[in-house]
């Protein structure tokens, strides 16, 4: 094996590791961005949830649906 063949393999194999190492960083930082929105739909749930509770809660106890307050139409 001469060193022109030598070089040209270890150019190979360099450019196959920097493409496995930037795919890697890109894997991870997806995982992130997932676990980030996991998060943000499981807060987003319980508030809905929570919203559902205290609408329900102020019909059973016979509160108006739309109360006055900051921001309601007068």
């Amino acid at each position: 094996m001469n060193s022109k063949h030598l070089m040209n393999e270890l150019n190979i194999f360099s450019a196959h590791a920097q493409k496995s190492f930037l795919f890697g960083q890109i894997w991870s930082a997806n995982e992130k961005r997932l676990h980030l929105l996991n998060k943000l739909m499981g807060y987003l749930s319980i508030m809905r949830c929570d919203t559902k509770r205290v609408t329900s809660n102020l019909a059973a106890s016979g509160m108006p649906e739309k109360v006055q307050g900051k921001g309601a139409r007068q």
